[in-house]
């Protein structure tokens, strides 16, 4: 189960500071890129790109880029947005997200990327991992319940 959305915010941030999980500084993100894995975006601040103005949101994505870019010395093509649900991002940041220079965006929608043709750049969808994996040792361990 993700974090409570009444105090998500404060939760995440204390569950990951006190996380021994490995965290990527700027030295290992530039010996990553460097080993062909590319680095994306996430914006600044982490705010909700629908809840501020456009010159905001430029903000945001702009500055963002550029710092990693600066760090890593190479281009930052691809943003997720934060949060990411279909409220969280509208036509107008998808628009400044080209300007900025972005390739791609990634959203965390509910869906499938179901075709190269019909592929909106700007929202490719993405998943929670660890609910994915839940999900298929359950089809794994109990294959008439999904194979319906």
């Amino acid at each position: 189960m993700g974090p409570d959305r009444r105090g998500g915010a404060k939760q995440l941030r204390h569950r990951f500071a006190h996380s021994h999980a490995p965290r990527i500084d700027h030295d290992n993100a530039g010996r990553t890129t460097r080993n062909n894995f590319a680095i994306g975006s996430h914006t600044h601040t982490h705010r909700v790109l629908t809840t501020i103005t456009p010159e905001e949101q430029m903000e945001e994505l702009a500055s963002s880029k550029a710092m990693i870019e600066k760090r890593i010395a190479r281009p930052v093509l691809a943003l997720a947005y934060p949060v990411g649900g279909a409220r969280h991002f509208d036509a107008q940041t998808k628009q400044l997200a080209r300007q900025c220079g972005y390739e791609v965006a990634f959203s965390f929608g509910a869906g499938k990327n179901t075709s190269i043709n019909d592929l909106d750049r700007f929202n490719i969808h993405r998943f929670e991992p660890a609910r994915q994996i839940q999900l298929l040792a359950g089809q794994c361990a109990l294959p008439g319940v999904f194979l319906r």
